[in-house]
């Protein structure tokens, strides 16, 4: 996979998680997929499960808003901005993902920070 496929994929997964496109999503994730939270030290194992945390997240997810993607190789580096209605202020995610092949993230880190 190249830079460019890389950068896509990572887009295209969060652009379907934004829409609540569930199919869509789940279908960019590996059955394997690990998603951690090393803010909370959360880990959730398998597609199934992060699409499930996704959907039934309370109060809906946040509104999301690309602010750059970084690619090299295989990795793909979003830093989006999530804002939720009821929080104080945005926050900045910093999700790293490591491709193995075209439409296949296998391992998600979401780094969490004030904006």
């Amino acid at each position: 996979m190249d830079e460019r496929d890389a950068r896509q994929v990572a887009e295209k997964l969060w652009t379907a998680l934004q829409a609540s496109d569930w199919e869509t999503a789940g279908g960019y994730l590996h059955d394997d997929f690990i998603q951690e939270w090393p803010q909370s030290g959360e880990r959730v194992i398998g597609r199934d499960n992060a699409i499930a945390i996704e959907q039934n997240f309370p109060g809906g997810l946040p509104t999301m808003r690309f602010r750059r993607t970084l690619a090299g190789g295989d990795l793909a580096v979003l830093e989006v901005e999530l804002n939720d209605p009821d929080e104080a202020a945005a926050q900045r995610v910093m999700s790293a993902m490591q491709m193995t092949k075209i439409d296949i993230a296998e391992l998600e880190r979401a780094y969490a920070a004030g904006a």
